[in-house]
């Protein structure tokens, strides 16, 4: 090494390190949580009560808390799939999914039997084949207008449900998706749903009402 007219020239024949940033406390602990839901830590989890999913998370990942016996979530803004049977078999009681979710995924809250009051997502695009099916305590939903599908068996035995709205934008109703909901007094189904698939209002005893704004048969019923 050399120096010319104040410039210092030579040559480094070491190994040059660059160190990564050290993580903060919260992303390591986002890690962790996104780690321990892939590998279903959480399943069939009998003391873990409440959750609070950290902001950047964006999946709940397929059977993380199945079975386990949490009582309430909070979901971050990031959030944006709620992966097959992830909650299923909850003890939850009442949930908000935040607006940015586009799709409950399939069994998403199968048999979640103490579940009486579920605020579903503006921006919601897919309800996943038997998301709430089984859900016994279930009272009302308002299913929110940029759905367009709801799936097989998706609301099927939810035994408590009254009252349902469907949003004039969903165009198929899939086989029994509302199938043995026994409490439900009356439904209109909207004018685009060009699909509806068997017994969608199958074994709805109390079901007084029903409006159909196009041809239906008696298999729909």
């Amino acid at each position: 090494m050399s120096e010319r007219r104040g410039k210092t020239i030579g040559k480094y024949m070491g190994k040059v390190t660059i160190r990564k940033p050290v993580p903060t406390l919260a992303e390591m602990r986002r890690d962790i949580l996104i780690a321990a839901m892939r590998k279903g830590d959480f399943s069939r989890h009998y003391c873990l009560k409440k959750v609070l999913i950290p902001h950047g998370v964006t999946e709940v990942p397929a059977r993380a808390f199945a079975r386990s016996r949490i009582e309430s979530i909070v979901f971050p803004d990031s959030m944006r799939i709620i992966g097959e049977s992830a909650f299923r078999g909850c003890d939850l009681t009442s949930i908000t999914i935040c607006d940015n979710v586009l799709v409950i995924g399939r069994s998403a809250f199968y048999g979640c039997e103490n579940l009486t009051t579920v605020t579903l997502p503006r921006g919601l695009k897919h309800i996943g084949a038997y998301a709430f099916k089984g859900c016994k305590s279930l009272k009302s939903i308002i299913i929110p207008e940029g759905v367009k599908r709801i799936s097989l068996g998706a609301f099927r035995g939810c035994q408590s449900l009254t009252e349902i709205v469907i949003p004039d934008g969903v165009i198929k109703i899939g086989n029994n998706a509302f199938y043995g909901c026994s409490r439900l007094e009356s439904v209109v189904v909207p004018d685009a749903a060009k699909e509806i698939g068997k017994k969608v209002f199958g074994e709805c005893k109390s079901l007084s009402s029903i409006s159909v704004r196009h041809k239906a048969t008696k298999q729909h019923i």
